[in-house]
């Protein structure tokens, strides 16, 4: 399996670069079997890269018939969607500053329904976290910010907004995590250490 961090940092920047690094389904599918297996699919009960390609858009094992796809066991399992579809949406929620809204993705895309761009909202939001991650490198910038509504109070928060610690690579990676209240005095080594989760 290849390095999906790695990987993603290849994912276009902005939509001209979209356009030239997946300009049909084929370049989508091809992105997404390198991501999974490494440049060519494998049987994952043989373990072998020995596959037929079959119209469909399938893979059939040479060995023991076992047929698989570049979208089984994934988010995008059983979608009746183009891929550029939903990558075209990856590249939508990832890349606007202040996040995206369903009623937005909806529009852009085209969708019938509102239910349907709330849908693929909450399924790609819920793959932005790798279990397995690796530490941020290089320079990294620290900050924090409150999130929640509009307050007339000038200064910190009275407590109706939440405290966030965002942590970011210098072109690269993003970690955000919800701090303690401010309220509580946030004792600096606690500070620290949500600020190694973060990095890490």
């Amino acid at each position: 399996m290849a390095d999906p961090e790695a990987i993603w940092r290849e994912f276009p920047k902005d939509l001209p670069e979209f356009g030239e690094t997946f300009p049909d389904e084929a370049s989508c599918r091809r992105f997404l079997i390198n991501l999974r297996w490494g440049k060519k699919p494998r049987c994952s009960k043989c373990d072998t890269d020995e596959l037929w390609a079959l119209k469909s858009g399938r893979f059939e094992c040479s060995s023991c018939g076992r047929q698989t796809s570049v979208t089984a066991g994934t988010p995008l399992h059983g979608t009746r969607k183009p891929v550029k579809m939903w990558f075209r949406a990856i590249w939508e929620m990832t890349t606007h500053k202040g996040g995206i809204s369903a009623k937005d993705l909806q529009r852009i895309m085209g969708f019938g329904s509102y239910q349907t761009a709330w849908s693929w909202l909450h399924k790609l939001r819920s793959c932005a976290f790798f279990r397995d991650r690796t530490p941020l490198k290089g320079a990294v910038q620290l900050d924090d910010g409150y999130i929640g509504g509009r307050s007339q109070q000038v200064g910190r928060p009275n407590g109706t907004k939440a405290l966030v610690l965002v942590a970011v690579e210098v072109h690269g990676r993003v970690r955000i995590e919800h701090s303690p209240d401010w309220r509580s005095k946030l004792p600096s080594p606690l500070r620290i250490g949500i600020w190694k989760i973060l990095v890490r």
